[in-house]
């Protein structure tokens, strides 16, 4: 990104546009941005201290846009057909993203069965795959609520069939081996009605808490492979927290040193791929 161009985006960010703008703006991946910002404000210095309160208040903004009630009226206006998203958002004056995004909290946040079976039935009708269910998120909240496979297919309207698929696809995935043999132990003990005893329990609940899976219903606009380098990137950032070697943050995360090293590469590639989606962008205008 031209320095020239990144201090103008940054300035303007100061003074009150929002990240969402500055990406229409430039052409700049949001999250590119943010993180070019950090990488040239070195911490300490009055401007990172300056950009830093500036995007948690543009945080702040972005979640009292919409009133609790408005978003409850707009989503139940959006699965009854009466109105799309789009319109809904003009409605509102706010972007259609900022609509989403609280239609998705207000579904995962609700503790109504009937909410979230709704928006799975209006979700599915356009992505027949659930690629808008995080279906680990779901096994993992299904395994802390003691619940059969069928309850929580129950709960999100979803075929029983297709939970056991999803828990299926983690068995050869070496990060979520634990989370596939806790979730078969589970489902096995659920039908035979065998508990675990509190020392299992206390065991399931710490190897639980060491995933980064976030809510069940998620942001399908957002593409699989930002979805999968956010969620690398998340794990990064636990194995550098971890002190020691490279082999010591393996072990605490669960996986081999050789898996530890394909996410840096990973999540390396990706950004790289953005920084060069942003020159293009810029070169574009």
């Amino acid at each position: 990104m031209d320095r020239e161009v990144f201090l103008q985006a940054f300035e303007e960010f100061l003074k009150g546009k929002s990240a969402r703008k500055i990406e229409e703006d430039y052409h700049i991946n949001r999250d590119t941005f943010v993180r070019i910002c950090r990488e040239n404000l070195p911490e300490g210095s009055k401007r990172r201290q300056e950009f830093e309160e500036r995007l948690a208040h543009n945080k702040e903004l972005s979640r009292v846009e919409i009133g609790k009630e408005d978003v409850r009226s707009a989503f139940f206006q959006l699965v009854n057909g009466e109105k799309g998203l789009m319109d809904l958002a003009s409605e509102l004056g706010v972007h259609y993203q900022t609509l989403r995004e609280r239609l998705i909290e207000f579904v995962n946040n609700s503790q109504d069965e009937e909410i979230k079976r709704r928006y799975v039935e209006y979700k599915q009708k356009a992505n027949p795959d659930y690629s808008f269910i995080n279906f680990k998120a779901l096994i993992i909240e299904m395994i802390r609520e003691d619940m059969s496979q069928s309850e929580i297919a129950r709960v999100y309207g979803i075929p029983p069939r297709t939970v056991s698929r999803e828990l299926d696809k983690l068995k050869d995935d070496e990060y979520y081996e634990s989370l596939y043999r806790i979730g078969k132990e589970h489902s096995e003990r659920k039908m035979k009605r065998k508990p675990f005893t509190n020392l299992e329990s206390y065991l399931i609940d710490n190897t639980l808490s060491g995933f980064v899976e976030g809510p069940v219903i998620i942001d399908d606009s957002i593409p699989k492979e930002k979805q999968e380098y956010l969620k690398q990137k998340k794990i990064l950032e636990r194995a550098d927290s971890i002190e020691g070697t490279n082999k010591n943050k393996a072990k605490a995360l669960g996986i081999s040193v050789s898996t530890l090293r394909r996410m840096r590469i990973k999540v390396a590639e990706y950004e790289k791929l953005e920084e060069q989606k942003d020159e293009e962008g810029k070169e574009d205008r």
